[in-house]
């Protein structure tokens, strides 16, 4: 019987070789039967939307979870929000896993990275199996989980790691008694064909940042000095480094260099006559370099771990030792002037991996789904408390706080010995019978601001909707936030009397104040409130200004017209007639 089996992946993108390597694993076990499903964060990548093409169109049911904080606290990414906010965020999303575990009946949880530690955790909890794949060699930015090791073991029921360096550096590391299997990362067996070239180009495929160590490969065509021959980057970039790339290119007038960025199948932008170059740091594995062989593209490639197990196992392409750039400059000149040769040995090293099937990549990891052997961990113990909440409610919204309703007396003010008083609650809808000769109710949502999805009050009866005559609040982007403290609204009532209103409410979750940034949203919201009295107030001075320089200027008329020759002589006329008579 075929398992339902949910991954947890790093990102939901199609930017790197661990995820693009377990999403042909997922669409495999979806093709052999298995029930799929997969939780990723909601990033907003460029990537996303076709990676969720490719979920839906192999029938994966996938998640996309609001977070703030995927990976390790320690991880090499940024870290969003608060240390509290952040830990909101984790439970918050160990819960939805946990709510998924339950609703789909899933038997296997995957974590698709060492970094990421939801799953391990929500799989535990509802105890259920637990595999990790660990793709990340552990130094430098990923160092940091050699202390989370002990952790590992525990929350896992299988490990794999990737075949080669890693595998046996992680036996060195974990207890004896943990077991490490090994996998190789399944390449995509699509049939295709590379176009045809007119000419000779050196490329390199992957994310422009400081590991893949792309200056590199610039210092070595910079000496290399074959302005004729084009140098294609293919992949996504962190700025900092893109600005570095483009700082070298300009200062040294390398005018034959383009990058074309993230392309969904960077292959369609290889051509028959290319030569493929990487010069990462650091790999694992190297799942492009892996393409290249089954592309039959000539490759030369760093001698990092991973790089040399690819090029020795499948006797593919040549190394040149990590920094060396006088070495990959000997290695570009020498495919330059012998491609026909080097061509050759790539189309034979091929036939290695087309004569495989994806079964061979993850056959041990396949057979692990089919084996019943959950063992009981520490983690299973706090079932009960860890990651079992409403993710949309924080005791701080609600803690000790109450809704008053004040009715007015027969001097229309508010009356505090008649106030009706309930408890705060996240949502609630509650009766108000308006008591005769009451022409007025104020309705208090607790003393503290706060955000509200909404509020209302109506006829019970009739259900009209009854409209605020006055009201603290403000809307900024469809939510209702109380800035102020002892948050009011005031009704009239006076056609009412007697008869039962509802009043209903709901707040805002946490999560979405936190990740929508609602509080920055406030202060421009109140600073734009402010610049516009200033200008009111601006406008109203200039205008008070006019009006007393106008008011002096007729004052001034004034004066020059009755302190005249002609004005004086006309006076005395008019009064020496009125004498007469």
């Amino acid at each position: 019987m075929k398992k339902n089996i949910l991954f947890i992946s790093p990102t939901g993108t199609l930017e790197n070789g661990a995820e693009i390597s377990i999403t042909n694993l997922m669409t495999h076990l979806s093709d052999l039967g298995y029930q799929v499903f997969n939780v990723f964060p909601n990033i907003g990548h460029p990537t996303q939307k076709n990676y969720e093409l490719k979920m839906t169109s192999h029938h994966i049911t996938y998640y996309k979870l609001e977070i703030l904080n995927w990976w390790w606290e320690e991880s090499p990414s940024f870290l969003h929000g608060t240390t509290m906010d952040r830990s909101f965020f984790y439970e918050k999303n160990i819960n939805e896993i946990r709510t998924i575990i339950a609703e789909n009946d899933i038997d296997v949880v995957i974590s698709n990275t060492v970094n990421v530690f939801q799953g391990a955790i929500a799989a535990s909890l509802e105890k259920k199996k637990h595999i990790w794949l660990i793709h990340e060699f552990p130094k430098d930015e990923f160092d940091y989980y050699t202390k989370k090791i002990e952790f590992i073991s525990d929350s896992s029921d299988a490990i794999f790691a990737v075949d080669g360096p890693l595998t046996h550096k992680l036996k060195e590391l974990f207890p004896k008694s943990t077991q490490i299997n090994s996998f190789t990362p399944m390449t995509n067996f699509m049939t295709q064909s590379l176009t045809q070239g007119e000419s000779t180009r050196f490329v390199s495929i992957s994310k422009i940042n400081d590991n893949k160590n792309q200056l590199e490969l610039l210092e070595a065509y910079k000496e290399l000095n074959r302005v004729d021959i084009p140098l294609v980057f293919i992949g996504d970039w962190d700025s900092d480094y893109k600005k570095q790339c483009d700082a070298y290119i300009e200062d040294n007038a390398l005018a034959n260099v383009t990058f074309l960025g993230n392309k969904e199948q960077p292959w369609d932008y290889v051509t028959d006559k290319d030569i493929c170059v990487f010069t990462s740091k650091v790999e694992t594995f190297g799942l492009v370099f892996l393409e290249a062989v089954k592309y039959a593209v000539p490759t030369i490639s760093s001698n990092n771990e991973g790089y040399q197990f690819v090029a020795d196992k499948f006797r593919a392409g040549r190394v040149y030792p990590l920094g060396n750039i006088e070495r990959l400059k000997e290695e570009m000149f020498d495919y330059l002037e012998n491609f026909d040769a080097r061509k050759l040995e790539a189309i034979n090293n091929s036939k290695l991996l087309k004569d495989n099937n994806p079964n061979y990549y993850y056959s041990s990891l396949i057979e692990e789904l089919q084996i019943d052997n959950r063992k009981n961990k520490v983690m299973d113990a706090l079932s009960s408390i860890v990651g079992n909440y409403n993710p949309d409610y924080h005791p701080f919204q609600i803690h000790e706080k109450f809704v008053s309703v004040y009715f007015s007396d027969e001097n229309n003010q508010f009356n505090e010995k008649t106030t009706l008083r309930l408890p705060f609650r996240f949502k609630d809808t509650f009766v108000i019978k308006v008591p005769l000769g009451v022409k007025e109710i104020r309705v208090d949502l607790s003393e503290t601001p706060n955000f509200f999805n909404s509020f209302s009050l109506i006829n019970q009866i009739s259900k009209q909707i009854i409209k605020p005559k006055i009201s603290t609040h403000v809307e900024i982007e469809e939510v209702i936030v109380f800035d102020h403290n002892d948050p009011q609204i005031v009704y009239n009532v006076e056609s009412f009397e007697g008869k039962e209103l509802l009043f209903s409410y709901e707040l805002v979750s946490m999560t979405k104040i936190l990740k929508q940034d609602y509080i920055e949203k406030i202060i421009t919201f109140k600073n734009n409130e402010l610049r516009d009295l200033n200008q009111i107030q601006d406008k109203l001075n200039e205008e008070k200004a006019s009006q007393e320089s106008q008011f002096s200027q007729l004052e001034n008329q004034y004066n020059a017209i009755v302190n005249s020759r002609r004005w004086q002589i006309t006076t005395k006329l008019i009064n020496l007639f009125r004498r007469k008579k």
